[in-house]
């Protein structure tokens, strides 16, 4: 089952990043520190991540349980604009 998840930098206790998956909110979240940790990073998200101690971040399951891709992409648009991570996250 798909799920949305968020991310929220603690030292702001504000959220700023919304994503969608299909894997375990663990292994989701290591694959955003190895990106961020890697030489090339093309994003302004990873970038941010690599900027800061993983310490400065939370993430966590908003959604669990999303049947379909056309719900799953519905919900993290849903998201990103409730938590304005597009104009104002990453």
């Amino acid at each position: 089952m798909a799920k949305i998840y968020a991310v929220k930098y603690i030292p702001q206790d504000k959220v700023i990043y919304i994503g969608q998956t299909i894997q375990s909110g663990k292994k989701r979240w290591y694959d955003h520190i190895r990106k961020a940790k890697s030489k090339i990073k093309t994003d302004k998200f990873h970038i941010f991540l690599a900027e800061h101690n993983e310490t400065d971040f939370e993430f966590f399951t908003i959604e669990d349980n999303i049947e379909t891709k056309e719900e799953l992409n519905q919900k993290e648009k849903y998201y990103i604009e409730l938590y304005d991570t597009y104009r104002n996250g990453y």
